[in-house]
């Protein structure tokens, strides 16, 4: 029995997991619609239902599936839909009757930091400045030590067209890691990081979908692109074209505007922020709320995880008080569904000694958090 098994039978959302990770390939009940069929840990093949109970633990009545690369957006898709639909009101105590579902897993969309070096539009050889930018092509080059993408540029048209038909699903992982190096080439492309990362949020924005952000030794640079996003959007409605700033000194490619995709990049930012597994300091956190929330006016969440943020409980205790109990998230951050239930417990249980509460009613605000930060709630 798990520790938070153990002290109550509460019911927890967490906010940011990879337990997807865990399934390898999953029987698509016989549909050849790219899922295909295959095991799971290499041991037995499960349906799509019954890959969702097993990825579950057994306090997580909702799981927010993070995805890295567009190739698992199918598969968290696919999961979502699969999964039970849970009554709200089993996991926050708020006055007044709450008539809505959630599903159990929750899909979310995005690019993570780590490989954004793969989705990049184009890039310029820093070998030869007078190549200019290279052709898409399908394949990956290597220039004076740096990886250059040249897959075909569709990532931004598929994020656009699975927000435009699945009003639920959110935009994560996204974000920048400045301490993540290629492995091809050992170096940090910050460049890439911060231009996937750009798009991502306008896509986010355009939608108002929530997004989930991963920032690693990168805090400036987040402000920095929030607050720019930001100017421009009130500067130049519109200006932020399909692929780069037609009129604000960046890139711009020609023809095959797709119109949704195109209308999308009116620059807009999300409505909710969470900044996930939060390992910077007390002070970026006042400073994160005071920019966001005052001068953005974007809703800024923190989201604390065992494996990442409690690394120094010292550091953690004084994160957390310096983070209103509303804008707290709990978070396994794991891709290894046995480990979740003790971890988020791990961090349910620091959060009630800082904020010197009941467990169960740090556990209630942390899903009405959550479910807030998700647009589920009104």
């Amino acid at each position: 029995m798990t520790r938070m098994m153990a002290d109550a039978m509460c019911l927890v959302v967490d906010a940011h997991c990879h337990v997807h990770e865990g399934v390898t390939r999953v029987d698509d009940d016989g549909g050849d619609d790219g899922v295909g069929e295959g095991v799971v840990e290499g041991k037995q093949l499960l349906s799509r239902q019954t890959a969702v109970a097993f990825l579950m633990s057994r306090q997580t009545a909702v799981a927010f599936l993070m995805s890295t690369e567009p190739c698992q957006w199918k598969q968290v898709l696919h999961l979502m839909q699969s999964s039970d639909q849970i009554d709200v009101g089993r996991l926050i105590t708020r006055k007044g009757d709450i008539d809505d579902k959630v599903p159990a897993a929750v899909a979310c969309v995005g690019i993570h930091p780590w490989f954004a070096h793969r989705y990049v539009a184009e890039r310029k050889d820093p070998a030869n400045e007078g190549d200019g930018y290279k052709a898409l092509g399908g394949s990956k080059t290597q220039h004076s030590g740096a990886v250059v993408s040249t897959a075909p540029y569709t990532w931004e048209e598929e994020m656009a067209a699975v927000l435009t038909e699945h009003e639920r699903v959110v935009v994560g992982e996204i974000g920048l890691d400045f301490v993540a190096k290629i492995p091809e080439s050992g170096l940090v492309d910050r460049a890439a990081q911060q231009d996937v990362f750009r798009r991502c949020l306008c896509l986010a924005g355009h939608f108002e979908r929530p997004v989930s952000i991963h920032c690693v030794k990168a805090y400036e640079a987040l402000i920095t692109i929030l607050c720019d996003l930001h100017a421009r959007g009130k500067q130049a409605p519109g200006s932020f074209t399909q692929r780069g700033h037609s009129d604000t000194g960046g890139t711009q490619s020609s023809g095959g505007h797709d119109p949704a995709v195109a209308a999308r990049m009116a620059v807009r930012l999300p409505p909710r922020i969470a900044v996930h597994s939060y390992g910077g300091s007390a002070e970026t956190v006042k400073r994160l709320l005071r920019v966001c929330e005052r001068d953005l006016g974007v809703q800024v969440f923190f989201g604390f995880s065992s494996v990442v943020s409690l690394r120094s409980e010292r550091r953690a205790r004084a994160n957390i008080a310096a983070v209103p109990l509303d804008r707290l998230l709990v978070e396994s951050d794991r891709a290894d569904a046995s480990k979740v239930d003790d971890e988020l417990a791990a961090v349910i249980d620091l959060i009630a000694d800082v904020k010197d509460m009941d467990k169960q009613h740090v556990i209630a605000a942390l899903n009405q958090n959550a479910l807030t930060w998700a647009g589920f709630l009104p």
